[in-house]
This record gives C-alpha cells, sequence and structure tokens, in this order.
C-alpha cells in the first residue's frame, strides 16, 4: 500500500475481546475490512470508535499471516470493482478498520488505523474497464496468533501457512482462466488503448484568492494543467471530479481551453480550495 498509515489502534471494544481471549473464553475471528474518509485530528480518541468516521466500503479477508505469538498480519485487496456494486466516487484513503466476532456483542469494531496527512492513497471510482486495487497488510495485536481466523460469508478459513500452500496454485488457476466476463473486459480495455491511449489520471489543488462577490475566481482565472501524452486533436475528454476542499462549497468543475498538450481547470463555488481528481481519454487518434 503506498500510502503511509501511523501504527493500529485496538478499540475499546477490541482490547474487552482481547481480554476475553487471553483468559481463554473464546479465539479472535476476524471478519472484514473496511475503508473510509473520516478525518482526524490530535484530539481524536481512535479507543472511543465503534465505526469508522466516513466508511466508503468493505472488503473479504484474504489471510492472516503470524509475526509473532500475539501479533498477526491481515491481508486484503481493497478494489473500486465489488459484487456488492462497484465504487460510484473516488475518495482518499483516510482510514481502516478490522472488525472481528465478539461472542457477547455480535460483530465489532476490533482496530483501526488512520493515515499520515497528506499521504493517503486514493481509490477512483470504476472506469467500466479494469479495476484499480490496493493490497493492505494490516499489523495487530491477537491473544494467540496461532488461533486466529478469519471468516467470509459465513466460512470460517484456517489460519496463516495453509493459505500459502494454496497461494501459487490459485495464482496459476487465474492466471489461465478463460472466464468470458474477465475476457471481454480485457478485450474493450485493449480496444480503448489502440484507439484512445491509456486514461491519464491526476488530481490538482485549485485555490479562491478573490473575495466576496467574485467567489468564482477559479472559473475566471483558471489553472492550467499540462497532459503528459500529447494528443493528436482536442477531440479527448475530461472527467472530473472534486474530492476535497476547504471553506464554503465546492460547487461545480468547469474544462476550458482545451489543447492537444493540456488545458485549464477551475470549480465555481465558494470554497477557499479545492483538490479536484481528473482523467483524460481519447484524442489518441490522428
Amino acid at each position: 500500500m503506498a500510502g503511509v498509515f501511523k501504527e493500529a489502534a485496538l478499540t475499546a471494544k477490541g482490547i474487552a475481546l482481547l481480554a476475553k481471549a487471553q483468559a481463554g473464553q473464546c479465539t479472535i475471528g476476524l471478519t472484514k475490512a473496511a475503508a473510509g474518509a473520516g478525518e482526524y485530528g490530535d484530539d481524536d480518541e481512535l479507543l472511543q470508535l465503534t465505526a469508522l468516521k466516513d466508511q466508503r466500503q468493505e472488503f473479504e479477508l484474504i489471510n492472516v499471516t503470524t509475526q509473532n505469538e500475539t501479533n498477526v498480519y491481515v491481508k486484503f485487496i481493497m478494489s473500486n470493482q465489488q459484487d456488492s456494486g462497484n465504487l460510484a466516487s473516488g475518495y482518499y484513503v483516510k482510514e481502516i478498520g478490522i472488525f472481528a466476532d465478539d461472542p457477547d456483542e455480535g460483530e465489532i469494531l476490533y482496530a483501526v488505523a488512520v493515515a499520515e496527512t497528506d499521504q493517503w492513497d486514493y481509490m477512483p471510482a470504476y472506469n467500466d474497464l479494469l479495476p484499480a486495487t490496493i493490497t493492505v497488510e494490516f499489523l495487530i495485536e491477537v491473544a494467540n496468533a496461532s488461533e486466529v481466523t478469519i471468516t467470509s460469508n459465513g466460512i470460517a478459513y484456517a489460519p496463516a501457512d495453509e493459505f500459502y500452500e494454496l497461494e501459487e496454485d490459485v495464482e496459476e488457476l487465474h492466471a489461465q482462466a478463460t472466464d468470458a466476463q474477465l475476457a471481454a473486459q480485457v478485450l474493450a480495455q485493449r480496444m480503448s488503448t489502440l484507439e484512445d491511449g491509456m486514461p491519464e489520471r491526476g488530481t490538482v489543488t485549485l485555490t479562491n484568492t478573490r473575495e466576496f462577490p467574485l467567489f468564482n475566481s477559479t472559473v475566471l482565472a483558471p489553472e492550467t494543467v499540462a497532459i503528459e501524452n500529447t494528443r493528436y486533436s482536442t477531440g479527448y475528454q475530461v472527467n472530473a471530479q472534486i474530492v476535497d476542499h476547504d471553506g464554503g462549497t465546492a460547487g461545480e468543475v468547469e474544462i476550458s481551453d482545451m489543447l492537444v498538450n493540456g488545458f485549464k481547470i477551475g470549480f465555481t463555488g465558494t470554497a477557499t480550495s479545492a483538490t479536484v481528481a481528473y482523467e483524460v481519454v481519447g484524442g489518441m487518434e490522428p
């Protein structure tokens, strides 16, 4: 995972479950992971959390690897394409939680990790071609690493090394798969690449320096964005959305002055600044 996260912390309910496991009353069964865009300050107490601040997605856990007798790495893969529904709006991954089953409480938020400021991963909206993924390994404290299990869709999986015995076989089978839907996605992506070139993505922070009543100054004097791969024509499309802003309202994104090597981008709201994620598609056909 490219994002930088602070050390994970157990929640109060997680500590209570750990105490039960240490007393031999139960084992720790991890159930799922979740990611969100919640922001945290120095005064926030992760200990008191029972849910993420701004949860956006949930993910199945893949496996758990023993680090030592009381700590394990939990692995899962984040994706913007999911059976439960594809991601419609992108977000910065600022918080991650691991959930567990408590014999008295049911499913609880067991542990939380918060990203370092401005060192977040960005999970884009699904573009109907190939999914974006982020692989996460999450280190957490447990009572007995050899007895930790992960549960997905009601099925309990064996912990630790048993997964690795099958991992290479699974990867080989996946590589040889001829699933029609996957083949169609790959074909569509290749056709799009030949016709329009790979989409070019990036983010830009816009600053509104004008004061009332000229709030929409960034539309009057927008930021110029350079296109890394020069286009053959200006018939390309720029898909953009505001992913974060400070002060006021973000309004709408406006694209103007499209050239083969760049374009201008601004927003119409009253915010003092806005971060815009953009994607440039097309324009590569002579």
